[in-house]
C-alpha cells in the first residue's frame, strides 16, 4: 500500500492595519491638561485614512502608515490674545502605534507673522485614540 502525504503551505496574507470609524483623540500635556476631539477615519486604501472632525465631513488630513506607525500632518487655527482668528497656521505632526493607538502630537508655529508677537509656540503632547461608543 502506498501512502501519499501532501503538505501544503498556506500563504500568510498580511494586510496593512486600517483606521476606520469614529475615535476620540485625547491629547495630554506635560502638566496633565487634556483636550479631546472627535476624529472620523475613512479608509483611502492600504495604510491610508482620511481624517475629519465630523462624520462625512471634509477631511483635515490624511493619515499614512509609515515604518509601522500611523503619521498625520495637519494644520489648525490660532486665536491670538487680542481675539483675532488666523486659520491654518498651527502645524501638527502626529504619530501613533497601530495596535495601542497611543502616540505623540507635536505642534508648532511662529506667532510673529500670526499675532504680531516674537513668541514661538511649540508643544509636544501625548495622544491616545479610543474607539467611540
Amino acid at each position: 500500500m502506498l501512502a501519499v502525504l501532501t503538505a501544503g503551505a498556506a500563504g500568510t496574507a498580511w494586510a496593512a492595519p486600517t483606521m476606520s470609524g469614529h475615535y476620540i483623540m485625547t491629547a495630554t500635556s506635560d502638566s496633565g491638561e487634556t483636550t479631546t476631539s472627535d476624529w472620523y477615519f475613512t479608509s483611502c486604501g492600504d495604510g491610508c485614512a482620511s481624517v475629519a472632525v465630523t462624520a462625512g465631513g471634509s477631511a483635515f488630513g490624511q493619515a499614512q502608515l509609515r515604518d509601522g506607525q500611523w503619521t498625520l500632518i495637519w494644520h489648525s487655527d490660532v486665536v491670538c490674545p487680542g481675539g483675532s482668528h488666523v486659520p491654518g497656521v498651527l502645524s501638527s505632526y502626529d504619530t501613533w502605534d497601530p495596535d495601542t493607538l497611543a502616540g505623540t502630537d507635536q505642534s508648532a508655529t511662529t506667532l510673529k507673522q500670526v499675532c504680531g508677537s516674537d513668541a514661538r509656540f511649540r508643544a509636544t503632547q501625548r495622544m491616545q485614540l479610543t474607539p467611540a461608543g
